[in-house]
């Protein structure tokens, strides 16, 4: 289990604490310092398999480490796999010049084969070579927990105290050769199970410790937290979005941010290590912001350049839309049968259908994804979105002038303000029987409105962007609710007339009371968003840019 601590100040009360935790008793503290480099493939290949491939400098030398990511966050309690090896000096040395894959295979399968989800690697090369991905400096406190009343007792867990730096991932710091400056620091502290611990003991654990202020469970590893983090930042360790950052940089580091979304949902959905459905929305959430943000800083990248990845993107976006439209039809379909009945059996039918329908575009989408065609596209995609300037037109004949009219600070705040204005558009033919098209195209011009925004969300004046960005959910999530019902209603109506039977007269009529009630609720939400003080808001929030 693992918590993560928003005030380091609370770690201090564990690392203090004399006595007993969750009624078993803590052995003093042990300090050590870890510095650790997780490796991938230039296509991804490990973490889109699941997996984190690691080496490890610590107190008691060199270690190499594949490991199992969390994915699972149904339960605080995570079972992964992990299989280890100690490394010479030698080795890490001869590994550093010429980082392969099979160098490091090779070491850990000295001590246990490699475990049997390891097929779920894709590699479309014999032993690629190995990049470095993300580095952590931790400075861990340890204390174990004993179950008996003296130290000769077996510890049932590992309590670990740490504090994590996320460093700009370079091999020489691995070697000691000079020290990095952290791009962030962030607090954890984790129990790991030990001998005959019963679910029981790791329940009152996990109770003890929910109760600290200031400790929040976390299902995230220190990789995918690390990787987040990191992806904001350029190589020289400088904050990649800033005012005086060029717009086609900015776009760069956008893309980065969110195509480790893309990669890291990519596991859960193709090996089903996790929560499958929550993991093809948020992948479909990172393409299309990755698209949206293609409107905006595409047109300052060669057009040919950035071309193929966006084709790429909008098919692998259309196989997701497909499998998440299915997703959610049988979500409410499930809901429909609790509350309404089934009165002639087309909910039953429409469900069994629906599943056979949504295996299919699972299957596509999942064949896509292991392909060949698609892990090149990552390895070119990864490689454009980490090198500045690649794909950019020669800036050494601007005027500064001319360069000046190409950063962020410059074109952002006008292109956020006729985001809103493309919406207040819609003042004009919004009334009682507005079609649910006109809706749904607000909606979307409201979603690039909220990307255009949470792209530079931390160069605005925080408080009124926050309630800015706030009141914009509330609009889209009303008009989402009301666009579900609409589009159920349809596939409804079209699926009992391909039986040849009309809709279930209770299911259309609980989705027109549906859409009738976001309608109503919609006039509230709009009549605020449009006024002079969310407009007052607007320009508050942008002029700190």
């Amino acid at each position: 289990m693992k918590f993560r601590v928003g005030d380091p100040g609370r770690i201090e009360s564990l690392r203090a604490m004399n006595g007993r935790l969750a009624g078993k008793r803590l052995t003093p503290l042990q300090a050590k310092e870890i510095l650790d480099l997780y490796w991938d493939t230039p296509d991804h290949a490990l973490m889109r398999g699941g997996f984190g491939l690691r080496t490890r400098r610590a107190d008691a030398g060199w270690q190499v480490t594949l490991k199992e990511l969390d994915f699972d966050g149904d339960s605080f309690l995570v079972d992964r796999i992990e299989v280890e090896h100690l490394l010479p000096q030698a080795d890490v040395e001869a590994f550093l010049a010429k980082p392969k894959l099979e160098q490091l295979l090779s070491t850990l399968r000295q001590d246990a084969e490699l475990p049997d989800a390891w097929a779920r690697v894709r590699l479309h090369r014999q032993n690629p070579r190995l990049q470095p991905l993300a580095m952590l400096r931790q400075d861990r406190d340890k204390r174990y927990l004993l179950a008996g009343k003296d130290d000769s007792t077996p510890p049932i867990a590992e309590l670990s105290l740490d504090t994590v730096e996320v460093l700009p991932p370079a091999p020489d710091l691995l070697l000691g050769n000079r020290q990095g400056s952290p791009l962030a620091r962030f607090h954890e502290v984790e129990v790991e199970a030990m001998g005959e611990v019963t679910d029981a003991d790791f329940d009152k654990i996990f109770r003890s410790l929910n109760r600290m202020r200031s400790f929040q469970p976390s299902d995230s590893s220190k990789l995918t937290s690390a990787l987040r983090i990191a992806s904001a930042f350029n190589a020289d360790g400088a904050a990649a979005v800033q005012p005086q950052t060029t717009m086609a940089e900015a776009g760069r580091a956008i893309w980065r941010q969110q195509l480790i979304e893309v990669l890291l949902n990519e596991c859960p959905i193709r090996a089903r290590t996790g929560d499958r459905v929550e993991a093809v929305h948020d992948m479909r959430v990172a393409i299309r912001r990755i698209r949206a943000a293609a409107r905006i800083f595409g047109p300052y990248f060669q057009r040919e350049e950035i071309r193929p990845y966006l084709r790429t993107l909008r098919s692998v976006a259309g196989d997701l839309g497909a499998a998440r439209d299915l997703d959610v039809s049988l979500s409410l379909v499930r809901q429909y049968q609790k509350a309404l009945g089934d009165a002639n059996g087309t909910l039953d039918i429409a469900r069994t259908t629906w599943k056979t329908e949504r295996k299919r575009a699972y299957r596509k989408l999942t064949q896509r994804l292991g392909g060949k065609t698609y892990s090149r596209f990552v390895g070119k995609f990864s490689r454009f979105c980490n090198t500045p300037g690649m794909g950019v037109g020669a800036m050494t004949d601007l005027s500064a002038q001319e360069r000046a009219a190409l950063e962020v600070r410059h074109v952002l705040p006008g292109e956020i303000f006729a985001h809103y204005a493309n919406m207040r558009v819609y003042e004009s033919v919004l009334h009682h029987d507005t079609p649910p098209e006109l809706f749904h195209a607000l909606r979307i011009e409201g979603k690039r409105l909220r990307y255009a925004l949470e792209f530079v969300e931390h160069l605005l004046d925080p408080k009124p962007a926050a309630a800015l960005i706030e009141k914009l959910k509330a609009v889209q999530e009303c008009l989402g609710d009301m666009n579900d019902a609409v589009v159920m209603q349809d596939r409804m109506r079209r699926f009992s007339m391909e039986r040849g039977q009309p809709p279930p007269p209770p299911v259309i009529s609980h989705l027109d009371d549906q859409i009738d009630t976001q309608r109503r609720r919609f006039g509230d939400l709009w009549a605020d968003f449009v006024s002079p003080s969310t407009r007052r808001m607007l320009a508050l929030a942008v002029a700190a840019l």
